[in-house]
């Protein structure tokens, strides 16, 4: 569980950091036709295109803001988390698999297990997962 919520996190972590990187991007283009448009304000239909290509960024920048705004919707939505007892016996049932059948018990333990170490990396919000 703990791994499919890092992997969740780290996911949307990484979409949104892409995301924004694309909205920089896209609002710097836009500045720069901005700043042309003004520049060459007398030009009348010179200017259709780089209107024609703002009105896209533009759209293109909408756009990455609402998948921006859906990320961080999923990002607040609760995870449906293991009950105490869930948890309790598990590690019951491991500590006497572990007596019984350490093989099978390395089994088990090795979902727990990445490459053979417990990965904890941290988050923005100076958490671990």
């Amino acid at each position: 569980m703990a791994e499919k919520l890092g992997e969740l996190s780290r996911g949307l972590s990484q979409e949104k950091t892409r995301i924004a990187k694309q909205i920089s991007k896209i609002e710097k283009q836009i500045g720069q036709l901005v700043a042309f448009v003004q520049d060459n304000a007398g030009e009348g239909s010179a200017l259709v295109p780089v209107r024609e290509s703002l009105s896209a960024l533009q759209e293109q920048r909408e756009g990455l803001q609402a998948e921006l705004g859906r990320l961080a919707s999923r990002a607040a939505e609760p995870v449906a988390l293991p009950a105490p007892n869930e948890v309790k016996t598990v590690v019951f049932d491991l500590k006497t698999l572990l007596g019984t059948d350490p093989v099978r018990a390395r089994e088990v333990l090795r979902r727990f297990f990445k490459n053979g170490t417990i990965v904890l990396e941290p988050q923005e919000d100076a958490t671990y997962i």
